[in-house]
């Protein structure tokens, strides 16, 4: 002890508590980060092909004891998107069991229309990569004429049912609405 009756001894606990509150500190902040972005997964590819023989895999987990459930789809039981037949090129390059989980029609370099395939009926999603997440640009909704084009392109529907879906994309985009997004009821057409 230090002359005056405390000295050292007070100091070393007002350091450790001072350290055990900081440690405190730092292990709730990084708590809390870890909680946003937990229990979440993301998968995507641009055409990036892993070549593993998948039925090798299997029987290898099989074999070493391991209790293998099947057909398991990435979130799923059941198999999402579209397979859509008779695209021998798309066939020849991924394999007969692929699946289309969507596409984009561009009408620049940056205003696109994103289908979306994965739930129960198709998605069109019109996007300005210039201004993600802020309200759409009123200068960058395209012409009504590209998107009939392009939805008769896409799905197999009428003109007056493109022209509908087309008027309420434009319209929630003039609304300020930061992905204007509609359901199509038909079948796309590959």
């Amino acid at each position: 002890m230090a002359p005056d009756g405390k000295g050292t001894q007070s100091r070393d606990i007002t350091r450790r508590s001072a350290m055990t509150i900081a440690g405190t500190a730092v292990t709730t902040s990084l708590a809390g980060c870890s909680l946003f972005g937990a229990d979440e997964a993301s998968y995507w590819s641009d055409s990036l092909q892993i070549d593993v023989d998948y039925d090798a895999v299997l029987a290898a987990a099989r074999e070493t004891g391991y209790t293998v459930e099947e057909p398991f789809y990435v979130g799923a039981r059941e198999p999402r998107g579209l397979a859509p037949e008779g695209l021998s090129e798309l066939e020849t390059r991924f394999g007969a069991g692929y699946r289309v989980f969507g596409f984009s029609l561009f009408h620049t370099d940056h205003v696109f229309l994103e289908v979306g395939l994965t739930g129960e009926t198709p998605s069109v999603s019109l996007f300005d990569e210039a201004t993600v997440a802020e309200e759409f640009p009123i200068d960058s909704i395209p012409p009504e004429t590209w998107f009939v084009e392009q939805l008769t392109l896409a799905f197999e529907i009428p003109e007056s049912n493109a022209r509908e879906s087309a008027a309420d994309l434009r319209e929630q985009a003039a609304e300020g609405t930061d992905i204007p997004s509609v359901d199509i009821s038909a079948a796309v057409d590959f």
